[in-house]
């Protein structure tokens, strides 16, 4: 039987290594690609993960429980962010969430809209003057916005809102769970109060 010639295999041998190395090197760039993306997403998500500042839970007991003068949330934290060094208490935001029905009659919240007129010449993340309260009580209860909810609803307002409640002249107790939120620790490294990470950039708390 007549032999075939064997062909040169050669120039084929240097094109498939030149092609695999050419596949490995697009692999190598779109893993650094993705890398870089993947660190830039982490980056975005820590910048923009809100912390768990601080909680409460408020009881108003049946019959008696008193209500709260016109004051803003921001307020409340400003001394103790002079205190820590970093100018006051940065914005954040307040989430209301009543465990009860509430009602003017149990003493449920009571907002100052922003867009309603404001205080004269007062700072709404500082302590309110005796002028300020005044004008509250006396011009501000007629624009005041009563927050009639259900159980488990949820009034999302600003630290900078100025706000109030009456007492509780039911017959039973008036619960709320108070959360308040802030983009990045208030107080930097030594923080004013809980710090705790929320959201999928979420890092282990700390609590001082």
């Amino acid at each position: 039987p007549r032999q075939r010639p064997l062909r040169h295999a050669g120039p084929r041998g240097r094109g498939a290594a030149t092609a695999e190395a050419d596949a490995t090197a697009a692999a190598t760039e779109t893993a650094a690609v993705s890398a870089t993306a993947a660190a830039a997403a982490d980056d975005t998500a820590a910048e923009l993960a809100v912390c768990l500042f601080n909680e409460h839970y408020v009881v108003k007991p049946a019959g008696r429980g008193g209500g709260f003068a016109w004051h803003t949330d921001g307020a409340l934290q400003h001394e103790a962010g002079l205190a820590l060094g970093s100018g006051g208490a940065a914005e954040y935001v307040s989430l209301w969430c009543p465990l009860d029905t509430v009602s003017p009659a149990n003493g449920c919240l009571r907002l100052l809209p922003s867009d309603a007129p404001q205080p004269p010449s007062a700072a709404a993340d500082a302590p309110a003057s005796e002028a300020t309260l005044r004008w509250l009580e006396e011009e501000g209860e007629a624009l005041a916005v009563d927050v009639c909810a259900e159980a488990g609803d949820a009034v999302l307002f600003s630290s900078r809102l100025w706000h109030c409640s009456g007492p509780n002249r039911t017959g039973a107790d008036r619960r709320v769970y108070y959360g308040q939120y802030s983009r990045g620790a208030i107080g930097g490294e030594a923080p004013l109060c809980l710090a705790v990470r929320t959201g999928p950039a979420a890092a282990p708390g700390r609590e001082t």
